[in-house]
């Protein structure tokens, strides 16, 4: 829903006078609760990445097909995760 220009700038003023008011609680509403989860899932997946890379390399290693064939299922569908979560895909994400 788009906002008209005088509710625009009612919400703008009552952004800056909270600001003006308590600057740390601006700055904590102004994350949303939304880019930490983001981060939470950036994170998490970035920690699997890494994971199941070890466990693809390890696989190479001992020349174990199933294993390699996994990690590699697994470590693709966490690049595409991260592709899906990633700021830069230019506001096409579905969060």
């Amino acid at each position: 829903m788009q906002l008209t220009p005088r509710e625009q700038r009612a919400l703008r003023a009552i952004e800056e006078a909270l600001a003006v008011e308590d600057p740390a609680l601006a700055k904590l509403l102004g994350r949303g609760p939304v880019r930490r989860r983001v981060r939470l899932i950036r994170w998490a997946t970035w920690a699997a990445v890494t994971v199941a890379a070890i466990l693809l390399l390890v696989a190479l290693a001992l020349s174990d097909a199933g294993m390699f064939l996994a990690a590699l299922a697994i470590l693709l569908g966490l690049v595409a995760i991260l592709q899906w979560v990633s700021p830069s895909a230019g506001g096409k994400r579905r969060a």
